[in-house]
């Protein structure tokens, strides 16, 4: 649970302390309290501490303060609190307000006469309590999911029970998936997307537990009913685009498995929501958001267990086209799929493909040669939209 610089200001220990510039800015995280005693902080900060100085030590013109809200901004930091009513410094300049609040950079001020220890102390134990919290709910999702250990419902019930968890009676599971290629803050990057979504659903009351797992963020949501959960999916696919708004350079997928009324089947819906990410990600489909409750045939094929039986009928189908395009250096293949997945359009088609409306009637020809179908026989254009899916899902299986 992420501590932000708003849940701050509701505490009782910071109600003297006063938000003067910045409002818009309140929503930054707060990672640690941090007592600076020079003008530049640059050297000792990681980025989102919560700044206090007290001018003790330190050149505190009114340009000076403005030089250390710029590099906080620029550092990331969370907020800068400055103790006022001392011989260091008496008010805080009109200047450096006009200067955080065009930044939206939360400016606070603090009376002397409270005592810094105490407010740093109390900062410090209410993020390592969000932590804790964190982390529990985070060791919850993981037995849930990966432990055989909690295979019953007994045995889920008292995993509820021991880690005091508070759920509704109604669960789906939200993978965000993020492909990437592998850089020095990507791990940072993830921590704030987990982040961003916890404190997205927190802000529209939706219960979430959350675990970052390889590229993977897992998302517990707890519902009050069946219609609450499909809001809550909708909503899900809303943060999606959020993420894909702020994180231009990734390509971020959401696979949601099926809502259950039995947190003992949260499990289901991960493996469903997983499966369906696979078979997307494994066809190279171009959809980034999948339900699971709507891959029609797909649903039936990941039920089969005998694969070999699928593949069978899957080569009886397209086998010969396939070995053509092999020997032939065609691309048959995707000319029925992209024909079959526009309706049967030979204009659309053509369109789709970049090429001439006789280019694709001449492919078709050739296509109904090789495999003897009709192609205005709807039963042949199902089998083959069907061995189509099917190749999709082999793909997926490998």
């Amino acid at each position: 649970m992420i501590v932000k610089c708003e849940d701050l200001i509701e505490l009782s220990f910071f109600k003297d302390i006063k938000l003067v510039a910045g409002k818009d800015g309140l929503n930054r995280n707060v990672s640690w309290p941090y007592v600076g005693q020079t003008n530049s902080v640059s050297e000792w900060v990681h980025g989102g501490e919560l700044l206090f100085i007290t001018g003790m030590g330190m050149n505190v013109s009114t340009k000076n303060l403005i030089e250390l809200l710029k590099e906080c901004v620029l550092k990331n930091l969370s907020g800068l609190v400055i103790l006022t009513g001392s011989t260091y410094i008496k008010s805080i300049p009109k200047e450096l307000i006009e200067v955080a609040n065009n930044a939206n950079f939360p400016l606070f001020e603090m009376p002397w006469q409270i005592k810094l220890i105490d407010v740093t102390k109390h900062i410090a134990n209410y993020i390592i309590l969000k932590e804790s919290e964190k982390r529990k709910e985070s060791s919850f999702l993981g037995k849930l999911l990966f432990s055989d250990h909690y295979n019953s419902r007994i045995n889920v019930n008292d995993l509820v029970d021991m880690h005091r968890i508070n759920i509704n009676e109604t669960f789906f599971i939200g993978v965000f998936n993020i492909k990437h290629n592998y850089t020095d803050n990507m791990s940072s990057k993830q921590d704030y997307m987990q982040t961003t979504i916890d404190n997205l659903c927190k802000d529209n009351n939706i219960i979430i537990f959350s675990l970052l797992h390889g590229d993977n963020i897992i998302c517990l949501i707890s519902s009050k009913d069946n219609e609450e959960a499909k809001n809550d999916i909708e909503y899900m696919k809303v943060i999606k685009e959020i993420l894909v708004k702020k994180y231009t350079e990734l390509d971020i997928y959401l696979s949601l498995g099926r809502i259950y009324m039995d947190i003992y089947h949260a499990k289901k819906s991960y493996e469903e929501a997983m499966k369906a990410l696979k078979l997307y990600k494994e066809s190279g489909m171009k959809e980034r958001i999948i339900e699971y409750s709507k891959l029609g045939i797909y649903r039936l094929l990941f039920e089969i267990d005998n694969l070999e039986e699928v593949k069978s009928y899957h080569d009886d189908i397209l086998g010969e086209l396939i070995a053509y395009d092999k020997v032939n250096n065609t691309k048959f293949l995707h000319t029925i799929t992209q024909y079959l997945f526009n309706n049967c359009n030979l204009i659309k088609t053509s369109q789709v493909m970049f090429i001439h409306r006789n280019t694709l009637i001449y492919r078709l020809n050739k296509i109904k040669n090789i495999l003897n179908k009709d192609l205005e026989d709807p039963m042949d254009r199902l089998e083959l939209l069907n061995a189509i899916m099917i190749s999709n899902y082999l793909a997926s299986q490998e």
